[in-house]
């Protein structure tokens, strides 16, 4: 009787199955970075989608009014970024969120923001602060 054949074959089964979970447990691992990059890019949208809906709101306001709003509370350590560019009576403002993922939106208003040219940054900021008299004012709250 072959009692040899028998011992390799086990042990090869063993040494299969063991590669086989090592697989799928690295197959689970990358499968959770996935979806943990996805939330973070929808809370990184988010929070530019507050502060662009802030703007926007207070371009329809008349004179004399004032906004803040609360940026969403995320789990990770981010940037934000505002830009601004005056161009033939129209003023373009740019929104970037920067954490592992980036989130660009872009907007147009009828209003004047910060002189028109401008740039603010800040380190995980708590809210957005606008101010409409005669132009805008856009702040980062901290």
């Amino acid at each position: 009787m072959e009692k040899t054949g028998t011992l390799t074959g086990f042990l090869f089964c063993k040494i299969g199955m063991a590669l086989a979970a090592i697989a799928f447990i690295g197959f689970a691992l990358s499968l959770n970075s996935a979806i943990t990059r996805f939330a973070s890019r929808e809370d990184l949208e988010l929070v530019a989608e507050t502060i662009t809906s802030a703007i926007e709101k207070m371009d329809g306001c008349p004179a004399e009014a004032e906004l803040y709003r609360e940026l969403p509370q995320l789990n990770q350590t981010f940037k934000v970024i505002i830009t601004g560019e005056k161009s033939g009576g129209v003023q373009e403002i740019s929104v970037r969120v920067i954490s592992g993922a980036v989130v660009d939106l872009s907007l147009t208003t009828g209003s004047t923001v910060n002189n028109g040219y401008f740039r603010l940054s800040m380190k995980d900021p708590r809210g957005i602060l606008v101010r409409k008299m005669e132009t805008m004012r856009v702040e980062l709250v901290g």
